[in-house]
């Protein structure tokens, strides 16, 4: 699995060049994503452990990553901004294809 984007420290978006194209919708919301895991980090305790830890039990049932209950609401954050980017005329940038993943 590629890591599309990371948040290692306290305030720091690390983002794949390959995925994070700035100014389009996809790119913006991906962004977004990042940023929910931001503001998670600051507001739930021991927050880095506990993702780790689920994302790890995600993983080993065979699910989805954003089937981890604290994936579900960056990703559902993401779709919102890139929908209403979209809708505000920002172009898409459809990177994620599974011949690029695999």
């Amino acid at each position: 699995m590629v890591k599309i984007g990371s948040n290692p420290e306290p305030g720091l978006i690390v983002l794949h060049p390959n995925f994070y194209k700035p100014g389009t919708a996809t790119g913006e919301a991906l962004r977004a994503h990042e940023l929910y895991h931001i503001w998670q980090r600051s507001f739930i305790p021991d927050f880095p452990e506990m993702f780790a830890e689920l994302a790890k039990q995600t993983e080993k049932a065979g699910l989805d990553p954003w089937e981890n209950p604290y994936e579900k609401p960056a990703y559902e954050f993401e779709q919102q901004v890139e929908a209403y980017l979209l809708k505000k005329g920002h172009p898409a940038a459809y990177l994620l294809t599974k011949e690029y993943l695999a």
